[in-house]
């Protein structure tokens, strides 16, 4: 997925760690309704969960 995709190349890239803390946003109802979630989460277990 996209987000694990993301993740990954961060991490490989070392601009973070799978210890990191990082802010996810997300959402698929335009600009105009907004975020449709919010995550607070360790890199590690974000990945764990394969967005």
């Amino acid at each position: 997925s996209f987000l694990s995709d993301a993740i990954s190349k961060l991490v490989e890239n070392n601009k973070i760690t799978t210890d990191d803390m990082v802010l996810v946003i997300g959402g698929s109802f335009g600009p105009s309704n907004g975020a449709s979630f919010l995550e607070i989460g360790e890199v590690k277990n974000l990945m764990k969960k394969h967005y």
